[in-house]
């Protein structure tokens, strides 16, 4: 099968904002992944981190020592449009796929603040 993806470019150009309002290192953390590692880090079946979408990222930010620095790398992203936005403390995850969906992932339970 195939070993690789295409990257959507909106995503790019919208991480790339990001990196630029913030004047940081951003770390792409999980990009496009095979369905194997989809399902190994726990992804849904129809992951837009899947090759055939290539569609979300999850990102970190340089020294985020702590949750605050994240929460700025996650009101970035807000400002910038993504569809989908989720917070897992460390790093977060980014999407520009089909709906708008806004949760945390804490203590291994999703809160979906709208979806």
């Amino acid at each position: 099968g195939k070993r690789y993806g295409i990257i959507n470019l909106e995503l790019v150009q919208k991480i790339q904002r990001v990196r630029d309002s913030l004047d940081r290192k951003i770390f792409v953390i999980s990009g496009i992944r095979c369905p194997f590692w989809n399902t190994h880090e726990g992804g849904h079946r129809n992951s837009f981190h899947l090759p055939k979408w290539g569609l979300a990222s999850d990102l970190g930010i340089e020294k985020a020592w702590s949750r605050g620095e994240t929460i700025k790398l996650y009101l970035a992203a807000e400002r910038f449009g993504f569809k989908g936005l989720g917070f897992y403390g460390i790093f977060i995850h980014v999407d520009t796929g089909g709906r708008i969906s806004r949760w945390v992932y804490k203590k291994g339970k999703y809160i979906y603040l709208f979806n």
